[in-house]
């Protein structure tokens, strides 16, 4: 039985391929440097991810003071396009999809959050991150 390695790269590349309307896969670590980017052939330009990102984080301290718990996710629509952005710790992912049609993408981008939590192949991530961030900590003490 042979096995067949796949990058973090490939993985990423793979989804936006099979998911119409996917445009891009950003995940970053923390401090908001992006750690993985894969983007549609067909995208010229992306929505500002760090700015985004911090957004997130602002928005999520404001909903828990709603005593509903800790948010899980957020999803910002606008006129062309669906942005997902979920922490999955230690690294804050960003799924942009088009909403060209009006119909929105929520679904899908929710699909792809699914698939993506429970791949192996964002374990290793999560894990070598971790590990690159306990790394500099150690250096830095």
């Amino acid at each position: 039985m042979t096995t067949v390695e796949f990058s973090f790269d490939d993985f990423f590349n793979e989804l936006l391929k099979r998911h119409r309307g996917l445009e891009a896969i950003v995940i970053t670590d923390a401090n908001g440097i992006i750690c993985i980017k894969a983007v549609a052939q067909h995208v010229t330009e992306l929505p500002n991810i760090k700015q985004m990102t911090a957004t997130m984080t602002l928005a999520t301290e404001q909903a828990a003071k709603l005593r509903m718990g800790n948010s899980k996710s957020i999803l910002l629509c606008y006129n062309s396009h669906n942005v997902l952005q979920y922490s999955d710790a230690p690294l804050m992912v960003t799924l942009v999809g088009d909403n060209k049609d009006g119909t929105g993408n929520s679904g899908m981008l929710y699909t792809i959050m699914g698939l993506m939590q429970s791949s192996q192949i964002m374990d290793e991530l999560k894990a070598k991150i971790q590990h690159e961030t306990d790394m500099d900590d150690t250096f830095l003490a």
